[in-house]
Protein backbone atom coordinates (compact mmCIF):
# COMPACT_ATOMS: atom_id res chain seq x y z
CA UNK A 1 0.00 0.00 0.00
CA UNK A 2 2.70 2.58 1.07
CA UNK A 3 4.11 1.87 -2.81
CA UNK A 4 1.23 2.03 -4.38
CA UNK A 5 0.21 5.48 -2.65
CA UNK A 6 3.83 6.91 -3.05
CA UNK A 7 3.75 6.18 -6.87
CA UNK A 8 0.60 7.85 -6.81
CA UNK A 9 2.07 11.02 -4.94
CA UNK A 10 5.01 10.29 -7.61
CA UNK A 11 2.88 10.77 -10.54
CA UNK A 12 0.52 13.89 -9.14
CA UNK A 13 4.26 15.87 -8.54
CA UNK A 14 6.84 14.76 -10.06
CA UNK A 15 6.39 17.15 -13.13
CA UNK A 16 8.25 19.53 -10.75
CA UNK A 17 11.05 17.44 -11.13
CA UNK A 18 13.91 18.90 -12.85
CA UNK A 19 14.15 15.76 -15.08
CA UNK A 20 10.10 15.95 -15.18
CA UNK A 21 7.78 12.67 -14.50
CA UNK A 22 9.83 9.35 -15.45
CA UNK A 23 13.16 10.80 -15.59
CA UNK A 24 12.41 12.34 -19.41
CA UNK A 25 12.67 15.87 -19.44
CA UNK A 26 13.01 15.92 -22.86
CA UNK A 27 9.62 15.39 -23.84
CA UNK A 28 7.75 18.64 -22.36
CA UNK A 29 4.09 17.23 -21.61
CA UNK A 30 6.45 15.02 -18.32
CA UNK A 31 6.88 18.54 -17.12
CA UNK A 32 3.31 19.60 -16.67
CA UNK A 33 1.15 18.93 -13.92
CA UNK A 34 -1.54 15.80 -14.73
CA UNK A 35 -5.08 16.25 -14.90
CA UNK A 36 -7.15 14.81 -12.27
CA UNK A 37 -8.97 12.88 -14.16
CA UNK A 38 -5.45 11.54 -15.77
CA UNK A 39 -4.51 10.50 -12.22
CA UNK A 40 -7.83 8.63 -11.50
CA UNK A 41 -7.24 6.79 -14.99
CA UNK A 42 -3.69 5.81 -13.56
CA UNK A 43 -5.42 4.56 -10.22
CA UNK A 44 -8.08 2.57 -11.96
CA UNK A 45 -5.74 0.27 -14.00
CA UNK A 46 -3.58 -0.46 -10.97
CA UNK A 47 -7.19 -1.29 -9.13
CA UNK A 48 -7.57 -3.86 -11.80
CA UNK A 49 -4.43 -4.89 -12.05
CA UNK A 50 -3.83 -6.07 -7.97
CA UNK A 51 -8.26 -6.94 -8.45
CA UNK A 52 -6.34 -9.67 -10.95
CA UNK A 53 -3.53 -10.88 -8.92
CA UNK A 54 -5.97 -11.44 -6.37
CA UNK A 55 -8.44 -13.59 -8.43
CA UNK A 56 -5.55 -15.21 -9.95
CA UNK A 57 -4.18 -15.87 -5.68
CA UNK A 58 -0.89 -14.40 -6.54
CA UNK A 59 -1.48 -11.96 -3.81
CA UNK A 60 -4.46 -12.60 -0.82
CA UNK A 61 -5.65 -8.75 -1.00
CA UNK A 62 -5.32 -5.81 -3.32
CA UNK A 63 -3.35 -3.01 -1.64
CA UNK A 64 -5.84 -0.50 -3.52
CA UNK A 65 -8.57 -1.53 -0.74
CA UNK A 66 -6.69 0.63 1.56
CA UNK A 67 -6.68 3.72 -0.56
CA UNK A 68 -9.45 5.63 -1.61
CA UNK A 69 -10.02 6.82 -5.64
CA UNK A 70 -8.85 10.30 -6.37
CA UNK A 71 -12.07 12.74 -6.68
CA UNK A 72 -12.46 14.83 -9.45
CA UNK A 73 -13.29 17.94 -10.14
CA UNK A 74 -17.21 18.93 -10.98
CA UNK A 75 -16.20 20.07 -14.61
CA UNK A 76 -13.96 16.90 -15.61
Amino acid sequence: TCTVRAFLAYLATAHEEPEGRFGNALNSHRKRKLRPASLKTYYDYLAVFFQFLVEEEIIDASPMDALKSPRLPADQ
